[in-house]
């Protein structure tokens, strides 16, 4: 095969999704540390251009993640947060630079939860969003049910007219009925490579994010990256990704939304991390 079309179908491959797309995913990374497979949970990361991850237990394996990432010439940052609960789980956001750019870091909603959700605000393009990120930790699902009700009230409120609210989540039980937005997924699918009882959403209005493109699905990592071999893939995660693509080259359909993006100044999570190269 000629060198320069063999090259041609590498850059095919290679490319994103669509300049006008972007893929989201929420991902239960299943208690995220160095001693994970982090060139494999990598590999999970470059399918995406946002992931909400959540079970972030040791801030040392974002360093070696946004390492190897930068090793592999994919830019991304990561945002990690303080803890969430008494167990140390944290949440994170991970985003490629060069498609979605952070407006501001936010901060946990005031629910009673025992792992409390975050925010933070986003722009893909002409698409400004609220991302949630959420893990269950409690067994009350209709209590849990009601905490994130009323934490999106309050965060629609504070957002004023900001009607993009994204919430990814991953749940004890089947996920949960919420009055302000819908699951994109069946509520009882389950994401676990070992049969455990842990299931994962995307939430939205489809009312007000008219920016979902229709594409979705769960990253059976396990099949194609491992060949079914699940001790090996456990050590990515027990879980698996799900995720869903949104249009960014719409015009913006809720008001003046989320001013752009501007520097950063004190927040509550920890700092924003990025890959920067060796002195």
């Amino acid at each position: 095969m000629d060198v320069r079309k063999y090259f041609c179908i590498l850059l095919l491959f290679a490319a994103p999704l669509s300049a006008e797309e972007i893929r989201v995913a929420s991902f239960y990374a299943s208690n995220l540390s160095p001693n994970s497979d982090l060139e494999g949970v990598a590999d999970r990361l470059q399918n995406y251009d946002f992931v909400a991850i959540q079970d972030l237990r040791d801030l040392a394996a974002v360093d070696e993640l946004l390492a190897i990432l930068f090793r592999r010439s994919d830019f991304f940052k990561i945002l990690p947060s303080q803890p969430s609960g008494s167990d140390g789980a944290r949440y994170a956001f991970a985003w490629r630079d060069r498609s979605v750019k952070i407006v501001s870091p936010g901060s946990f909603l005031g629910t009673s939860a025992e792992r409390r959700p975050v925010y933070a605000l986003f722009r893909a393009g002409h698409f400004d969003f609220a991302a949630v990120n959420f893990q269950s930790a409690t067994s009350a699902a209709a209590s849990e049910a009601k905490q994130l009700d009323d934490a999106f009230a309050q965060l629609g409120l504070d957002l004023a007219d900001e009607r993009d609210l994204i919430l990814f989540g991953s749940f004890t039980h089947p996920a949960p009925e919420l009055s302000r937005l819908a699951p994109l997924f069946p509520r009882d699918h389950s994401i676990s490579l070992r049969g455990d009882p842990i299931h994962a959403n995307i939430y939205f209005s489809n009312l007000h994010t008219r920016e979902y493109a229709g594409a979705n699905g769960i990253d059976s990592f396990d099949e194609t990256a491992f060949a079914n071999d699940v001790d090996a893939a456990i050590r990515v995660s027990r879980q698996r990704p799900i995720w869903a693509t949104f249009t960014t080259d719409s015009p913006d359909d809720d008001g003046a939304g989320i001013p752009a993006p501007s520097p950063v100044i004190g927040h509550s999570w920890s700092h924003i991390k990025a890959a920067r190269p060796a002195p």
